[in-house]
């Protein structure tokens, strides 16, 4: 038993809870209301309902979420329940009041308060809720969940100490989540974060909002240079970096949850694909330019902008060795198998087609044709041409590389 639940049990009417807005949390996010299949006032009813967070589990602007990555944005949609900031002028929270949800039929559901907490000081353990609900309540800090109330009854302040769990330091924020549950009549909260004398946590700075969208990522690919063409990476593997979530005025900070991505040859194609992983692995691609772009989300659903963080521009292999060829050979149903992974070389008189293309004759029977930008010759010139040889319908096609005068 702790201290604190030695005080209260031992000296009852000694203990006087800290109140006020510089000891107990008034400004909430709030989420819901959630109702539930379970209508009823027995304990299971409660339990049932406090279990149950079907309402925020889904996919979210197109991101997976559920009760442990569920972080507050004023206006963001979670099912039937939009994220909204309510305020309370007494220690006990009336989440039925006009500063929050305004409705006193809401029953049988449950609603989700929260909040960021930033600590400037140094790690405080053990931290404690001090809590007080109406009726059943679970709390979570992070991803992880600290504890439950699990009875049904007014709010009393103080009447469960959830925890004890590290409240980290040195500037980090931190969301605090709260799903209370009703069953009919009021419906409530009363929290605080406390010590274990039950002394409030003091120095804190609370937010109730994350709305600032983060910074875009820069991207590397290993061996391969952003708008470059190369041919010997042809599965990618991007590293993704720089990627920050800064925080806005009066706001929380949820931290950088993951990113969208498209990766394709539209060079303002849409990122849809979601992870969280930091490398993006499109597979094995096919020579071409494409293009990587990216939307850093935070826990809290902002985006950033689509940004092209890589052109990745992979061309055709180039062949390991030519080998020289008569005209005629070129049309040898052999060298045509083996045209994919090598280079030939002809030889010929030439006749000039444009000035990108002209034919070489070896006195064969079978010119070739011959494509070099701006190759710079004229008819009669002797040469020899080296590349990629094509037939198509019976006529060689040399893409050249290299063309050398031999006159």
């Amino acid at each position: 038993m702790s201290v604190s639940e030695l005080l209260r049990a031992e000296h009852p009417r000694f203990y006087n809870p800290p109140s006020g807005p510089d000891n107990v949390i008034r400004n909430w996010a709030y989420l819901g209301f959630y109702p539930s299949a379970n209508q009823g006032n027995a304990d299971a009813d409660h339990l049932a309902r406090l279990n149950d967070n079907s309402g925020v589990t889904g996919t979210f602007s197109g991101v997976p979420v559920d009760v442990t990555t569920l972080y507050p944005s004023t206006g963001k949609i979670y099912g039937v329940g939009t994220w909204a900031v309510g305020s309370s002028s007494t220690d006990a929270v009336d989440l039925l009041g006009a500063g929050f949800l305004n409705n006193t039929g809401d029953v049988f559901g449950s609603t989700y308060v929260a909040c960021y907490v930033k600590n400037p000081g140094a790690n405080v353990w053990p931290c404690y809720v001090a809590l007080g609900a109406d009726d059943f309540a679970q709390v979570w800090t992070g991803t992880v969940s600290r504890g439950t109330k699990a009875v049904a009854e007014g709010v009393i302040t103080d009447k469960a100490m959830i925890g004890p769990f590290t409240l980290t330091g040195s500037g980090a924020w931190t969301r605090l989540l709260i799903k209370v549950e009703n069953g009919t009549g009021a419906h409530g909260l009363t929290a605080r974060l406390c010590n274990d004398d039950r002394t409030t946590v003091t120095g804190l700075t609370l937010a109730t909002t994350d709305a600032t969208a983060p910074t875009a990522p820069t991207a590397t690919c290993a061996g391969v240079t952003s708008g470059v063409s190369q041919s010997t990476v042809t599965a990618p593997s991007f590293v993704l970096a720089d990627a920050t979530d800064p925080q806005g005025t009066d706001e929380g900070v949820s931290g950088v949850r993951g990113f969208k991505y498209y990766f394709g040859t539209d060079p303002a194609g849409a990122p849809a694909t979601f992870q969280t992983s930091w490398t993006i692995e499109p597979g094995t691609q096919t020579p071409g330019t494409y293009y990587l772009r990216v939307a850093a989300v935070d826990n809290a659903l902002n985006e950033s902008a689509a940004t092209t963080v890589f052109t990745f521009v992979l061309g055709a292999p180039a062949p390991s060795a030519h080998y020289g060829l008569t005209n005629r050979a070129t049309l040898d149903a052999a060298v045509a198998a083996a045209s994919a992974t090598k280079a030939f070389t002809v030889w010929g008189w030439v006749t000039v087609i444009d000035a990108n293309t002209f034919s070489v004759d070896d006195g064969s029977g079978v010119p070739v044709t011959v494509v070099k930008t701006a190759h710079g010759l004229t008819s009669a010139d002797y040469v020899s041409a080296t590349g990629t040889l094509t037939v198509t319908e019976g006529v060689p096609s040399i893409a050249a590389t290299t063309v050398k005068k031999q006159n």
